[in-house]
């Protein structure tokens, strides 16, 4: 009997265990994160248009649309999420300095753990567009302003305009 019970204790312990892996593995578990800490699976765009610009301190194009994508992301519609992503992988600290440095008014990705369905670009400006459900992106090259951006998104049914 004292054997039985000890097997017994001994497998709710192991499965406890194991839950609370399985448990810390999930909640861990994110596709990139942006420099104010909020972790994204790209399972939460199925429904949204995605843009995500790379950009370089050294790429004065770069540095010269931010001003028309904060203006972009002031009116953009609600199922459109746009973030950036510096093409030298910087460290938190520098990420958070260039915002500030540069009046960065969007989400800026720290961490990249799953790469994009698109490949990295070769060139810089560089904005890509996600659809919505498909996950399929279209590539935009060079300096891009508001109304660029808005006829980008111009083909995707549903945009919602923002509250």
């Amino acid at each position: 009997m004292k054997q039985k019970l000890t097997w017994i204790l001994a497998f709710i312990v192991l499965l406890l265990v194991l839950i609370t892996v399985i448990f810390k593995y999930q909640s861990n578990h994110y596709d990139f994160m942006t420099t104010g800490g909020q972790q994204y699976n790209y399972d939460d765009f199925t429904d949204k248009v995605l843009i995500v610009n790379y950009f370089a301190e050294w790429c004065a194009p770069c540095l010269r649309e931010i001003p028309a994508l904060n203006e972009f992301v002031a009116q953009a519609p609600n199922n459109v999420e746009v973030f950036a992503i510096s093409f030298d992988k910087l460290p938190l600290d520098r990420l958070l300095a260039l915002e500030k440095k540069y009046n960065i008014e969007f989400a800026v990705i720290s961490e990249l753990h799953t790469p994009f369905k698109f490949e990295r670009p070769q060139y810089l400006p560089a904005t890509y567009i996600v659809g919505p459900n498909d996950g399929n992106a279209v590539a935009l090259f060079g300096e891009q302003s508001s109304e660029s951006l808005n006829a980008a998104i111009k083909s995707y049914q549903n945009i919602a305009p923002k509250d």
